[in-house]
């Protein structure tokens, strides 16, 4: 999927005049150009570098050229698998893109433990959606995180001999997620 630079800046906070000046200073980003038009055109691995630059300078305070090249240098595909996933996790809801977005999740639950699943990816990428997203991404995003949890949740084998403990939410409250992690 190709973008142009204006859905890229609405999709990640960064004005269209703020990266055509990153492109000139820095050499980033890199974007395509469109047969006969020549827009710019961005990939989704375009996409993913300019929100992690823009992470870096808001929660890291880091310099656009600190920023920058540190994400040069360590681009999404050398990142600890974790990382790797989160990235791609929040780079596919970025771009509404569902079934990108299962991908992501599917990748995560096979090559994790049920507890690092769950605890060290699922629960963090639900704390941090309402710093990261917009309301409608956030609802996209949490919806997806939860079918997860609620999958784990169901497939675990049930103690009839321990403890029990009640979990609810107020009712018309679909903000369940951290319930379903701590079940």
């Amino acid at each position: 999927m190709m973008l142009r630079i204006r859905t890229i800046a609405r999709l990640t906070g960064i004005r269209e005049a703020t990266l055509r000046a990153w492109e000139r200073r820095y050499g980033f980003p890199r974007p395509m150009r469109s047969e006969g038009n020549n827009y710019r055109v961005y990939s989704r691995e375009e996409v993913e570098a300019i929100r992690r630059v823009a992470r870096l300078i808001e929660l890291d305070g880091l310099a656009v050229s600190e920023a920058i090249a540190q994400v040069v240098a360590s681009p999404v595909k050398t990142m600890p698998r974790a990382e790797r996933h989160q990235e791609r996790f929040w780079a596919a809801v970025i771009l509404l893109d569902g079934d990108e977005v299962s991908r992501v999740l599917d990748e995560a639950q096979e090559a994790m433990d049920v507890d690092t699943y769950c605890d060290g990816f699922l629960m963090p990428l639900l704390r941090e959606m309402s710093a990261r997203l917009d309301v409608a991404r956030e609802h996209l995003a949490s919806g997806y995180v939860r079918q997860r949890l609620r999958q784990v949740l169901s497939s675990l084998e049930s103690t009839a001999n321990g403890p029990r403990a009640l979990l609810a939410c107020p009712a018309g409250d679909f903000h369940e997620g951290g319930l379903l992690g701590l079940g």
